[in-house]
């Protein structure tokens, strides 16, 4: 099933590509769920750690995180996301300003600077 935030989450990269339309691929999110414990054991980690906020859902949160991995575009479509990040947020097919909050954008292409490709990080 499909959550609502992934709905949304997927509304917000459409609008980063231009209007066009994502993939939810079945098969990698049952697959990918199937062999997250290391994202579950980080994930109970920050946990305890209090860095969530008090009464999340592990469960839920994991299966939002794993469904957004889950996405399919084309490779055109990578380009036209990664331009709009560097754009500040907007589109440059389109024009709309995706994000209200530049420094939010900044922020996130900070943060996928230091962490690299996920489990291929600092290799």
């Amino acid at each position: 099933k499909i959550d609502r935030k992934y709905e949304l989450y997927a509304q917000v990269v459409e609008k980063l590509i231009g209007d066009n339309k994502v993939q939810f691929n079945n098969e990698m999110y049952l697959s990918e769920i199937k062999r997250a414990d290391r994202n579950y054991c980080l994930m109970y980690m920050l946990q305890e750690a209090g860095t969530l906020p008090e009464k999340s859902n592990v469960k839920k949160i994991m299966q939002f995180y794993t469904q957004t991995g889950s996405i399919e575009m084309r490779i055109k479509d990578y380009a036209v996301l990664a331009a709009s990040l560097a754009n500040g947020g907007i589109c440059p097919i389109t024009q709309e300003r995706v994000f209200s909050d530049s420094n939010a954008v900044k922020g996130a292409l900070s943060q996928m600077l230091s962490c690299g490709m996920n489990t291929f990080s600092g290799k």
